[in-house]
């Protein structure tokens, strides 16, 4: 149970981020909090703010550059060991962030209905776009992949059956492609 002051420190976030109900946003956020702030979680506070509802242009930058030299040596050492073609890599967030002006925080605000994601090696073809957004980057307009569908994509990708059902830790049944996803052939050779 939460005390009082850190219970009154979660709502004045919530109200902050407009993310939902107050219900779910201190719920997803202790949780997150606890068991995710290592050295290991990109949401980490160390990292100045990753999530970049605050000054991206300051945090940002320091790790696109971080992002971009540990890609190239990642792909530099799977070519090199010769096992690029058979090692399946997935570069992606949560979700997209809103395009055009920064926000009066100096950040971006989430944006689920477009995102990019990096795939590379494996059977996946090289030097490839599927889908496209309009010119403002606000809605897609060829191709739409839902977070199912590119859930099944990689899981066809990897051997996985999407339709098998599985069951979380709690006994929740499930399937990784959700309820409709389905596998995008066209994104391989």
């Amino acid at each position: 149970e939460a005390s009082f002051p850190l219970k009154c420190f979660l709502w004045l976030m919530c109200c902050f981020t407009n993310q939902g109900s107050l219900y779910h946003w201190c719920r997803d956020h202790r949780v997150h909090h606890k068991w995710s702030d290592t050295e290991g979680d990109p949401h980490n506070i160390s990292y100045g703010f990753w999530d970049h509802h605050f000054n991206i242009e300051a945090t940002l930058a320091p790790r696109l550059e971080d992002l971009a030299s540990s890609i190239e040596a990642l792909i530099t050492d799977l070519e090199r060991r010769g096992i690029l073609e058979s090692t399946l890599v997935v570069v992606s967030s949560e979700m997209g962030r809103k395009a055009g002006d920064l926000d009066l925080n100096k950040g971006r605000e989430h944006h689920p209905g477009c995102w990019s994601q990096l795939v590379f090696g494996g059977p996946v073809k090289q030097g490839f776009t599927y889908g496209a957004t309009d010119k403002a980057n606000m809605k897609v307009v060829e191709t739409p992949v839902s977070p199912g569908d590119m859930n099944a994509t990689l899981a066809y990708a990897m051997g996985i059956n999407h339709d098998q059902i599985l069951y979380s830790p709690s006994g929740r049944p499930f399937k990784i492609g959700g309820k409709k996803g389905k596998p995008i052939p066209d994104i391989f050779a």
